[in-house]
């Protein structure tokens, strides 16, 4: 046999790029070939010199230098452009956008105030990014100011708004030493959660069940650990504090009520949480539907007599 040439679907003979193989244009490395695309262009693998990425590209492209990088040249160009746009709003306005989007979620927020999603997206994490990196001595001080005099205290001390206040005190973990603690500083906050144990859940407050805790402030990991704002409370009051000596009646009722508290938060948010709790829940939803297509049956069947 003798040799031939490889043609391409048009019948020109296939140019050969294993040459180009090792070259290295803009911040791009000529790997390997690899087969033409659905349109018949020569494609090539390369590596990226900036981030170290493979991926397929046209052979025009990379020799011509239409392609300079993988894609990660344009992304940093792009989080570049969105923070110098970011940039050009004044505070109060990064502060609205970040509520905006609490509140409604991001694409709702972009449609309220008439601004791109990304704008969005990169105006909340900024203003998040602020208010985290607050030190923890102001965390701690904010915390008990609204614990004290309520939030809307604290936001006209601050200069922030009462969304910003209340996110700044739910970062605080640990806002005091409770080993250091006295028995009268231990009763007086357990009075206040023994309050917030048993208020009545307002309308819009679905989630709230009474005489539990919420997750934001005690909550079981899947591995076991325990999380939450009242979690070194609740370590600290389970193993020593119920053994003191010096402790009172009035103290150690209030203890017993609070860990009793925290173990049925724990028992019922597992019970919620299991396959036979929503079959029963399908159940019952299924009984309450017969039941009503039988009062209406049997509603039909007086009025037909009636008539």
């Amino acid at each position: 046999m003798g040799d031939y040439q490889v043609m391409n679907k048009r019948g020109r003979p296939k140019k050969d790029h294993s040459q180009l193989i090792g070259e290295v244009v803009n911040s791009l490395r000529i790997v390997a070939m690899r087969r033409n695309d659905k349109t018949g262009h020569p494609m090539c693998r390369t590596k990226c010199l900036v981030c170290r990425k493979q991926t397929k590209q046209r052979i025009n492209d990379v020799v011509r230098g239409r392609a300079k990088t993988c894609g990660c040249g344009s992304t940093k160009a792009f989080i570049k452009y969105m923070e110098k746009q970011v940039a050009a709003l004044s505070d109060d306005e990064v502060e609205g956008v970040w509520m905006a989007s609490m509140e409604r979620g991001a694409t709702k927020a972009a449609i309220q105030l008439k601004k791109s999603k990304a704008l969005v997206d990169f105006a909340t994490r900024q203003h998040r990014e602020r208010l985290e990196a607050t030190p923890e001595a102001s965390k701690v001080e904010i915390w008990r100011m609204v614990q004290e005099k309520g939030t809307s205290a604290a936001a006209a001390k601050y200069g922030l708004s009462s969304r910003s206040i209340a996110f700044i005190s739910s970062k605080v973990q640990n806002p005091r030493a409770y080993p250091s603690m006295s028995n009268d500083e231990v009763k007086q906050e357990l009075k206040y959660i023994q309050q917030g144990i048993e208020r009545v859940p307002g309308k819009n407050e679905a989630w709230y069940k009474r005489g539990e805790l919420s997750s934001a402030q005690l909550m079981r990991k899947k591995n076991g650990d325990i999380a939450g704002e009242y979690a070194d409370l609740y370590r600290h009051l389970s193993k020593s504090v119920t053994s003191a000596p010096t402790m009172d009646a009035a103290l150690s009722e209030l203890i017993q009520r609070f860990l009793k508290a925290a173990r049925r938060t724990f028992d019922n948010r597992r019970w919620r949480q299991s396959d036979r709790h929503k079959r029963m829940a399908i159940e019952m939803r299924e009984n309450q539907q017969r039941e009503r297509r039988r009062a209406l049956l049997s509603q039909g069947a007086m009025d037909c007599e009636a008539a």
